[in-house]
């Protein structure tokens, strides 16, 4: 088993760890190097000095260590403040979409309908701020409302001029949309758009001065069914329908009010890498380079890169200890010379691998061709074959004459 831990025969751990944005994990040693595994889900703050969100904000921890949206600690309608109230996974966002969060401006004469400002980041000298942008409104017209913003309403003379001539074009209850009740014609005077009929009633589905049937909301469970984020509940209320489990954010798929994920492209996500697996950053895993694997000698992360097929070469004095002859892998495909032998010793000739030394010969196999005399045994020293018997002598090994009294018999002994 490669990395394992000896204790438990598990994966090598190094001990807790931590990633730039805070998030805890545990050091463990992956394809020959480690790496952080963080852990997913878990909470920390977010925000800073130089980046104000809304208090108390904390975020949730992703696999490769950053932070997903920020949120408040209490679920509620989006407002701009850096953080995801209606925990929708976005942040500063209209509900159900990803879209900038807008709201209609307000002056001190009151709301002014058809305007928009929008919530706005903006970073100075390393700060960062979140504010509503300039007011986009109307021209102002004869209505009784400000439409330009300013403050005022109808100004200019806009519905009467000097010579008493009225310059108001009273708009009637069709063209405002209207159907029951008493409103404005549009130049401050009431007008009665009549009464609903049976079964209806004025404003009931919830639009003012609109005929409907009373309006009645669905209940939580359906209108969230399927959902997240901040939905209607059929009338003018809004349910907050809850986030999603990371990676997943709401409408993170694409599909506005549904938790999901677009995975990171393969080569985003394998750019640089060339074996094993990396996270898509939605639970799943791409697999780097052709098969994953790497060539031997090479191993992923064997050079020291996560995810790169690499090998870290064995120094000469590791490879070499112990060893004093021959050739010896480094590890990587080359090799060293730890030295060479001399005399009667050879490379492994004592045995052992790469280390001089010599196997002295037996008696028989010294002596395979001598009877008697002396015979070296190969490494350096002599080892006896035998004595004649009297009477003869010992010539280059072999005895030579007649034993005194003796014949045909063996004459050595």
């Amino acid at each position: 088993m490669v990395d394992e831990n000896a204790s438990n025969d598990g994966p090598m751990v190094n001990g807790p760890c931590q990633s730039g944005s805070g998030c805890p994990g545990t050091s463990t040693c992956t394809n020959g190097a480690l790496q952080c595994v963080h852990q997913v889900g878990a909470r920390v703050s977010c925000g800073s000095a130089t980046d104000v969100v809304c208090a108390n904000a904390t975020a949730a921890c992703k696999a490769d260590g950053t932070l997903a949206a920020c949120q408040s600690p209490v679920v509620g309608p989006e407002t701009c403040n850096g953080c995801d109230d209606d925990r929708d996974g976005v942040v500063d966002n209209a509900p159900g979409s990803s879209a900038p969060l807008q709201r209609e401006c307000e002056s001190t004469a009151g709301m002014c309908p058809g305007s928009q400002q929008a919530c706005m980041k903006e970073t100075v000298n390393g700060y960062t701020t979140r504010y509503w942008s300039a007011c986009t409104s109307l021209a102002e017209s004869c209505n009784g409302l400000d439409d330009d913003c300013d403050g005022s309403i109808d100004e200019g003379n806009i519905c009467r001029v000097a010579e008493q001539v009225c310059s108001c074009q009273p708009r009637t209850c069709a063209q405002q949309g209207k159907n029951c009740g008493v409103i404005e014609d549009g130049c401050g005077w009431p007008m009665d758009c009549g009464t609903c009929g049976s079964g209806a009633v004025c404003g009931g589905g919830g639009t003012p001065n609109v005929c409907a049937g009373i309006c009645t909301p669905l209940p939580q469970a359906q209108a969230c069914q399927g959902k997240c984020g901040t939905v209607s509940n059929g009338c003018t209320g809004f349910y907050a329908c809850g986030g999603c489990n990371a990676p997943q954010t709401c409408g993170g798929g694409g599909a506005p009010n549904v938790c999901g994920c677009t995975p990171s492209p393969y080569a985003t996500a394998c750019a640089g890498k060339n074996c094993g697996s990396v996270p898509d950053l939605c639970g799943g895993t791409y697999v780097c380079g052709s098969t994953g694997a790497c060539t031997s000698p090479q191993t992923c992360g064997g050079g020291g890169s996560p995810n790169v097929c690499g090998c870290t070469i064995i120094p000469s004095a590791t490879a070499c200890a112990g060893k004093n002859c021959g050739s010896v892998s480094n590890g990587c495909g080359g090799s060293y010379v730890c030295g060479s032998c001399s005399g009667v010793n050879s490379c492994g000739g004592g045995g052992t691998a790469n280390v001089c030394g010599c196997t002295p010969m037996s008696v028989a196999e010294a002596c395979e061709e001598q009877e008697c005399g002396a015979a070296t045994n190969g490494c350096g020293a002599n080892v006896s074959c035998g004595t004649c018997f009297p009477g003869t002598t010992c010539k280059g090994g072999i005895c030579q004459g007649n034993p005194d009294g003796v014949s045909d018999e063996p004459v050595s002994r």
